[in-house]
């Protein structure tokens, strides 16, 4: 079920920006379930017209980096994999996001709701 709802979450930002076409995906390759959401991703993505920007994050240091490898492979957007690195460090890519002005979507509403933690 978590990877279907990636490859919703996918269309949804497809949805509100209409104009994009390459998104940055944080994703932590390590989890089981994640190479699931990202393989979601992949099948969805050209039916779009999007090309995805994968990036593994390992720990929360990598989260800067991923971002700046992103705006220079020009990502329009961002979205994470549901893994809980990321619900647990979700004011830092909140806050990367916003400095980057990328728009997002993410898998938990705490990304929302509580972005500074």
């Amino acid at each position: 079920m978590t990877s279907a709802l990636a490859g919703k979450r996918l269309e949804l930002l497809k949805a509100a920006v209409p104009k994009i076409s390459r998104v940055l995906v944080l994703s932590y390759l390590v989890d089981p379930i994640a190479p699931l959401q990202v393989q979601s991703l992949r099948d969805i993505a050209p039916t779009i017209g999007v090309t995805l920007l994968v990036h593994d994050i390992k720990t929360a240091d990598d989260l800067a980096t991923a971002f700046d490898a992103g705006i220079k492979e020009h990502a329009e957007g961002v979205m994470t994999t549901a893994e809980s690195i990321f619900r647990l460090h979700r004011a830092r890519v909140t806050e990367l996001a916003a400095r980057y002005r990328l728009p997002g979507i993410y898998p938990y509403s705490a990304f929302v709701r509580e972005p500074m933690g």
